[in-house]
């Protein structure tokens, strides 16, 4: 088994290597669905936990998985490889598909890497090869709109990373040199400032996970990029930040009352103010991008809660990996569908599918997960009054959800669907739309499961957002209601035009002092041309030094110690 953690990271790097050799490149695209199956037979083959240490590197490297560990490396898995067989039909005319697969290796490795990794030193450096490789995908097009939202990403990226390196290195402070990450949560709850470092690694995960006005990127990058990788961005890659918050804060260590009621609040504002951003959008990868920022912000809820309540923690952490199972598959499922061809009743099934899953219909994976969410928070609500509108927050993030998912197959249904569709694009979409909709009947076999029965009060709790959702729907059609066009990246448009207003009245601040201290130079050059213009040389040297006597010995004792020294 160890030798198949390490080759589980190390192939994606290996096949990347074929990029070095012009007359390999041709076949790197092909390579592309084979280099998760090392970590696929990990996830479905260990039962157990397991570590191991390998003595590379100044202080040595841990990898491992244990039971959370293995549902986001499933995730991974099998997205990553399903749209990597996508890729080799939606890229086999593109020129730079070797480019694409070459990126697209090195942020596999990345992802895989800081899943598997079990001291700080390696997450943060798998962390950041996923962080800047991903880079390429986002710009593979080379268009306008692609060079800008990478830009954006960019910055926002190293952001990230800035914050992130602070809070770990305190972590690692707190806890000694490069320790094993199931001591970094208790170290923190025992260190003098665990507020001050589980804020800088929430701020340092946060903008990977989307949390409100560090999303910024997210709803750029993602429609931007080439589809299958738009799908590996919004179902794997922002579920780094999220792993992040599971391994580094102290979950189940301590109660933060107050850092865990405004994760909370961050939660729902990304809930629902998402959504109601998303459905004001016309593209439909953009609304897909706005739907992960909402979906995020329900495992964003689940981290505050148990930062919040600490007892939560043995409970809710297995939750929130199975919501990122379930919302990873379906998410991905539908950023495959745009270019497909929805003309047929059943592509429209096969789009239906993961589309239900996410709204939480009935004999669906959301049910499950989010049905075990409200059922968890029942009792920490009651216990405190400031949650108590949780529930009803809940319930309108739900219809939030409906009607993103309705304002995605409106606007599935004015995208110009693809020329050709590729046996593989279409043969891979299929298979992750099944995956999304029963992936969660095999959960038993991975000794997971959420224990929810589907009684009819459940039934009618998930139906219900639906109904509402619609009904909202017609009555917006009937009454001719226009939704007002908010372009994607909201908040970055006003952070715009105030930054460049700051940078137009700095010029003129600086452009104006410099003309007075232009005049006032002009005015003192010739007041001294005035004083001295009947001394001839040698008397205006003399007068100079008599003046500057203090600077000039000061000078010279300088000088004379540096002859000395050398």
């Amino acid at each position: 088994m160890n030798s198949l953690i390490v080759l589980s990271i190390t192939l994606p790097l290996l096949l990347a290597l074929m990029a070095l050799f012009e007359s390999l490149r041709s076949g790197l695209i092909r390579s592309l669905p084979w280099a998760v199956l090392p970590a696929l037979c990990l996830a479905l083959l260990v039962n157990e936990n397991l570590v191991i240490s390998l003595p590379y590197g100044l202080t040595g490297v841990l990898l491992g998985i244990d039971e959370t560990r293995r549902l986001f490396l499933l995730l991974a898995t099998l997205l990553w490889g399903v749209a990597g067989v996508y890729a080799i039909g939606y890229l086999q005319r593109d020129v730079k598909q070797w480019q694409f697969s070459l990126f697209w290796l090195l942020t596999l490795s990345g992802n895989l890497g800081l899943i598997l990794s079990f001291d700080a030193l390696s997450f943060y450096s798998f962390f950041a090869l996923m962080t800047f490789a991903g880079y390429g995908l986002v710009v593979h097009t080379g268009s306008s709109e692609a060079t800008y939202a990478g830009r954006i990403y960019l910055i926002m990226a190293m952001m990230g990373e800035g914050l992130l390196l602070v809070g770990l290195l305190a972590a690692v402070y707190v806890a000694g040199v490069n320790p094993a990450l199931d001591q970094l949560p208790l170290a923190i709850a025992n260190s003098s400032s665990p507020v001050l470092i589980s804020m800088m690694i929430l701020l340092g995960f946060g903008i990977k996970a989307g949390l409100p006005i560090l999303h910024l990127w997210l709803p750029l990058a993602h429609p931007v990029a080439p589809v299958p990788a738009s799908a590996v961005l919004s179902g794997v890659m922002i579920k780094a930040g999220l792993l992040g918050w599971l391994i580094f804060l102290p979950l189940g260590e301590m109660s933060l009352t107050t850092l865990g009621i405004l994760v909370v609040v961050l939660g729902v504002v990304a809930a629902i103010g998402a959504a109601l951003i998303g459905i004001c959008q016309r593209k439909a990868k953009t609304v897909l991008a706005y739907s992960s920022i909402s979906q995020m912000g329900w495992m964003t809820m689940m981290v505050g809660l148990m930062l919040l309540e600490a007892s939560l923690a043995p409970i809710l952490i297995p939750l929130v990996a199975l919501f990122a199972l379930h919302h990873g598959l379906a998410k991905g499922a539908l950023f495959l569908s745009v270019p497909m061809n929805t003309g047929r009743t059943l592509s429209w099934l096969w789009v239906l599918l993961p589309a239900f899953s996410l709204m939480g219909l009935p004999f669906t994976s959301g049910l499950l997960v989010k049905t075990a969410f409200k059922r968890e928070t029942i009792e920490i609500v009651s216990q405190h009054w400031i949650l108590a509108w949780l529930p009803g927050l809940l319930s309108i993030a739900a219809i939030g959800t409906c009607l993103l998912m309705f304002r995605f197959l409106g606007c599935l249904t004015k995208h110009p669907s693809a020329d050709s569709i590729h046996f593989a694009q279409r043969g891979s979409f299929v298979l992750l739309s099944l995956l999304s909709g029963f992936a969660f009947l095999g959960l038993p076999f991975l000794g997971a499961s959420v224990g929810i029965e589907l009684t009819h009060e459940v039934a009618f709790g998930a139906v219900f957002p639906l109904l509402l959702a619609s009904l909202l729907f017609l009555v917006g059609r009937m009454l001719g209601f226009n939704l007002p066009n908010i372009p994607p990246g909201d908040l970055l448009i006003p952070i715009r035009s105030v930054m460049s207003h700051l940078y137009a009245v700095s010029n003129d601040f600086v452009s104006a002092r410099y003309e007075v201290s232009l005049q006032r130079m002009t005015l003192w050059l010739n007041e001294k041309k005035t004083r001295y213009q009947d001394l001839v040389a040698p008397e205006v040297i003399e007068t100079a030094m008599r003046k500057q006597v203090v600077w000039i010995f000061l000078g010279l004792a300088v000088s004379f110690v540096a002859i000395l020294r050398f």
